[in-house]
């Protein structure tokens, strides 16, 4: 059975080759991105809102990786199913490639 996972991550940028972002709430999107056994599935982007926290909820997003994380947010979250990672990295491939062990060209 395939391991699956979709996260979701802060950014400015409109591919995985960007940064997450250090603002949860002024960021221009959320990338989300399924990952099953170690390889990418899918990418696609959700446009921040006021809404965001439940448009992650109904896109099925398990975790959400964070630049910061305080006891707030992992609260906001954490009540909707969501788990809250903080990055130990800010380029998203290294994020995916050492926090989540993918397989990146």
């Amino acid at each position: 059975m395939r391991k699956f996972i979709r996260i979701a991550i802060p950014t400015d940028d409109s591919d995985i080759n960007g940064r997450i972002s250090e603002s949860l709430m002024s960021c221009k999107y959320f990338m989300l991105i399924d990952i099953a056994d170690r390889e990418i599935t899918n990418v696609s982007l959700l446009i921040n809102s006021r809404e965001i926290v439940e448009k992650l909820k109904e896109n099925k997003v398990n975790l959400v990786v964070l630049a910061y994380v305080g006891p707030v947010l992992v609260e906001i979250f954490e009540k909707r199913g969501i788990g809250v990672l903080m990055a130990y990295r800010r380029e998203i491939k290294s994020i995916l490639r050492e926090q989540f062990y993918v397989k990146l060209e």
